[in-house]
């Protein structure tokens, strides 16, 4: 493991009244997540007591000492390779037959670089911890850069049982695509693994991060069509001006299909308690508005899928909106 790994396991702390993610969609950080009819709603967060995250955390630092104190014993097989401007190395630890830890180190050249750990259990995800440094390029500035950690905590029949996310040291939400990224990540590389490693190009189909609306000047609007399974989730982020108008309109053959507008992570609509899969306000303050499409909790939790049509219009100011 990289020096930015260690020193970033050094700082993470865990505070009283931690929250677990247990998914993605609509609704205010700490939010109760309650469903609106009893059996569907927003999986966002769920509150854990600091007795269960504490447990949880321990019971992931016992797995990781166990595997770090046995790890020149393991045999090991090492692979790397690229995959658009990513490019990758691994190694990965087994007991016998049984695979006990990937290593893996992300180099994504001028956007910043990371280091993954996927720790396993009979064969299952148990533990994942990442250290990322983030660069953010400015046009108009050298670049900056974000120091990035998140830790999943899986139970043993494979569900998220904790999340922890920071950036810069503070708490911030797991969107709802990371999970399901670790996941994927983790199934291709240990297909890598068993196949003997080496050269490879790990080919496996990323969910989208955050998806930047483009608005023409004025009062325009923009239909985005997608597909979403299970805990995914869409983030359509617009970048608009106080006073303008923003407008949303969510359609679907799924009931199950909704979506939230959220500034500064805060809710500015949500249409799993209004009912209505269509919206439209004067914009209060300048900044990025975000739309989130994402499954009712049940439907998620269920692995179902939809497809959906997503307008968001804009009408108002003078200079093109991104």
């Amino acid at each position: 493991m990289t020096w930015v790994t260690k020193t970033f396991r050094r700082t993470l702390g865990l505070a009283a009244g931690a929250s677990l993610i247990v998914g993605c969609g609509g609704g205010e950080a700490g939010e109760s997540a309650e469903p609106a009819d009893g059996t569907d709603g927003a999986p966002i967060v769920a509150t854990i007591s600091p007795a269960e995250a504490v447990r949880i955390q321990q019971r992931a630092l016992e797995l990781e000492a166990e595997v770090e104190a046995r790890l020149s014993g393991y045999d090991t097989i090492r692979g790397r390779g690229k995959s658009g401007d990513l490019v990758y190395a691994f190694s990965a630890y087994f007991d016998g037959e049984s695979l006990r830890l990937i290593r893996e180190y992300q180099d994504s050249g001028a956007y910043g670089h990371s280091d993954n750990d996927y720790y396993f259990v009979d064969g299952a995800l148990t533990y994942y911890v990442q250290g990322q440094i983030s660069r953010v390029l400015n046009p108009a500035g050298p670049p900056t850069s974000d120091a990035i950690v998140v830790r999943l905590y899986f139970d043993p029949e494979g569900r998220l049982d904790h999340a922890e996310k920071t950036l810069n040291g503070f708490p911030v939400p797991l969107e709802g695509y990371e999970e399901l990224s670790v996941r994927r990540r983790s199934e291709a590389l240990r297909e890598a693994a068993l196949a003997g490693g080496g050269e490879q190009e790990i080919a496996v189909a990323q969910p989208l991060g955050p998806i930047a609306v483009e608005l023409e000047p004025g009062s325009s609007s923009v239909v985005h069509e997608g597909r979403i399974v299970a805990r995914e989730v869409r983030n359509y982020v617009v970048t608009a001006e106080r006073g303008q108008q923003l407008s949303v309109g969510l359609d679907s053959e799924s009931r199950y299909v909704q979506f939230v507008v959220q500034f500064v992570g805060q809710s500015v609509y949500d249409s799993r308690r209004s009912n209505e899969r269509s919206w439209s306000d004067e914009l209060p303050r300048d900044g990025d508005y975000t739309v989130r499409v994402y499954l009712s909790r049940g439907e998620a939790e269920r692995g179902g899928s939809a497809e959906y049509e997503l307008t968001i219009g804009l009408a108002g100011g003078s200079e093109p909106r991104k």
